[in-house]
């Protein structure tokens, strides 16, 4: 709304400028002075208070909001543990394919396992592949 405002403030009829203000506003006496004497704007304020007022509804969006908010974390730490995987992965792949150029180049599996950090059992499981 804030952007709608600063975009097209100048171009809305008075009408549509007070709408704009009565959806922009929390404060119910600001809400009752902006409705004036309009009907309709009238009944939007009185919608309005009576859900503020209204505890099952305030408790409802609470909880959808609490849900949201506890959704976004989830998704957040699934997405770190995810590039976290993809990094520890990388690494190992890495070893893997160092390893094997080094078997390439005929280095001991003593060695190669030393410098990469991989097993004996490893090494030797690359070698028979290659």
């Amino acid at each position: 709304l804030n952007n709608l405002k600063r975009t097209c403030y100048n171009e809305l009829t008075e009408e549509e400028q007070r709408y704009l203000e009565l959806f922009m506003t929390d404060e119910v006496n600001k809400l009752k002075k902006i409705a004036g004497e309009n009907e309709i704007m009238k009944k939007v304020v009185k919608s309005l208070e009576s859900l503020s007022g209204d505890s099952e509804m305030i408790s409802a969006y609470e909880k959808e909001e609490i849900e949201k908010y506890a959704f976004q974390v989830a998704l957040e730490e699934k997405k770190q543990e995810g590039i976290k995987q993809g990094k520890l992965e990388g690494i190992s792949q890495n070893k893997i394919e160092i390893a094997k150029n080094l078997l390439k180049k005929g280095m001991s599996i003593n060695d190669i396992s030393e410098c990469t950090g991989l097993t004996i059992t490893e090494i030797e499981n690359l070698k028979e592949t290659y």
